[in-house]
């Protein structure tokens, strides 16, 4: 048979000890890892609005543009178009009126999508042409 022989029980006092060191290093390691999350969750928050420069009307109108790259992606897909093409006026009514006219940056007087957004050709981004009044919102929100 085997002759190793097992090490003799910890003193109770020290079983003891060593049970609160285990503790106490499982409490450090959860309250820094608290902290870096609690830390990395302040870092996103600033980096997406600026902390209090979060804007309602800006979140809206990222919305709508995206609504218009999809809107460009279907078209695409079902007009078999390619980098460079228009989407005709005629079709962006059609979708226009579908959607209820809802897509209008909530910056714009007018609240239409002429006056909100530039669609652009197949190929590029869509983009709004309120960006400076969101800009300047923005920069009011953190002088505040």
């Amino acid at each position: 048979m085997s002759n190793t022989a097992c090490p003799p029980p910890l003193p109770a006092r020290r079983s003891r000890n060593l049970a609160l060191l285990i503790v106490g290093i499982l409490l450090l390691v959860f309250c820094v890892l608290g902290g870096g999350a609690y830390y990395g969750f302040r870092c996103l928050v600033s980096a997406l609005g600026g902390g209090g420069a979060f804007s309602m009307d800006a979140y809206q109108c990222g919305k709508n543009i995206d609504e218009l790259a999809l809107i460009k992606e279907e078209w695409v897909t079902a007009h078999d178009g390619k980098a460079g093409d228009v989407i005709p006026p005629a079709d962006l009514a059609a979708v226009t009126a579908e959607l209820g006219g809802r897509l209008a940056c909530p910056l714009d007087s007018k609240h239409s999508l002429q006056t909100s957004y530039e669609i652009g050709p197949i190929g590029t981004d869509p983009r709004c042409k309120c960006q400076a009044l969101h800009e300047q919102k923005r920069d009011e929100k953190k002088k505040k």
